[in-house]
């Protein structure tokens, strides 16, 4: 797992790899700290790497967001 903050554009970035999973895994001390950039009122984006054709999803994601 890898954590980016941006203080400037108030921004939180998670990068997981395939192996984690933001829903049942996180460790606590993670889980805490993204809470505590919550409260201050910065966005938190979640990225996890996967075994899916990325070409197909992504379309898919821009046809459901288009509308």
């Amino acid at each position: 797992m890898k954590i980016n903050v941006n203080e400037g554009a108030k921004i939180v970035t998670l990068w997981l790899n395939s192996r984690e999973n933001a829903r049942k895994n996180l460790p606590a001390n993670i889980e805490k700290k993204i809470e505590e950039y919550k409260q201050k009122k910065y966005k938190i984006c979640i990225y996890q790497s996967g075994n899916e054709d990325l070409k197909r999803n992504l379309l898919r994601l821009v046809i459901n967001n288009s509308y």
